[in-house]
């Protein structure tokens, strides 16, 4: 275990803060993995760059923000973070990358910044909780992966953008909630396709695609 990890899970947040100021801009991959008493992290603003799972399996970290030097949530950033309850994205946030917050199943509501352009695959997986999902408008999205909201079992509806031009097999599969999806105007497929009941709207959006 780092000294870091160490730090974090007594909860002594000032050698947690300061030994973040001495890494430089970077916090590695798995920096904080499996500090299972971390209860709150503050990323100083100076971060550009946060790598794959760095804080995996964090399971008491209730709230995070992401400072705006960030531009990507990376493979598996917080998932099984079982106790997550809020993120604060920022606006110059571009990409949402795989399993990123897969299994945060306290994690209630997200808003996807409008600069976002991508949600991976299984991004939002087993988020049991979640009941929410907002896109700041205008969006710039464009893709959505496979599975990035499987097994959402509280999601009730959801409205995608116009801008997505691609939206893989699967993305709802499981999520027994839904009821209805707004999807962009030429999406061509059904509720097989998106994973879902076939009783559940699918509602195309009047604004033109892209």
């Amino acid at each position: 275990m780092t000294l870091i990890q160490l730090a974090a899970n007594k909860n002594n947040y000032e050698i947690v803060d300061l030994l973040l100021y001495q890494k430089g801009n970077e916090i590695e991959e798995e920096c904080f993995i499996g500090c299972q008493k971390l209860k709150r992290i503050i990323i100083p603003s100076f971060i550009s760059s946060v790598g794959q799972r760095a804080f995996e399996s964090c399971s008491s970290l209730l709230e995070v923000e992401i400072p705006t030097a960030v531009n990507s949530i990376q493979t598996g950033l917080f998932q099984y973070c079982t106790s997550l309850k809020k993120i604060k994205m920022p606006s110059s946030l571009n990409i949402i990358c795989d399993s990123a917050f897969k299994n945060c199943s306290s994690l209630e509501n997200v808003t996807i910044p409008c600069a976002v352009t991508l949600i991976g695959e299984s991004a939002f997986s087993s988020c049991t909780s979640l009941n929410e999902v907002i896109f700041q408008s205008p969006s710039c999205l464009k893709s959505i992966k496979k599975y990035a909201f499987k097994d959402c079992i509280s999601l009730a509806q959801i409205n995608i953008p116009s801008s997505v031009d691609m939206i893989e097999p699967m993305v709802f599969l499981g999520c027994n909630s839904i009821v209805s999806v707004l999807v962009p105007s030429c999406f061509e497929h059904d509720q097989q396709y998106l994973g879902v009941d076939s009783n559940v709207s699918i509602i195309n959006n009047s604004e033109s695609c892209y």
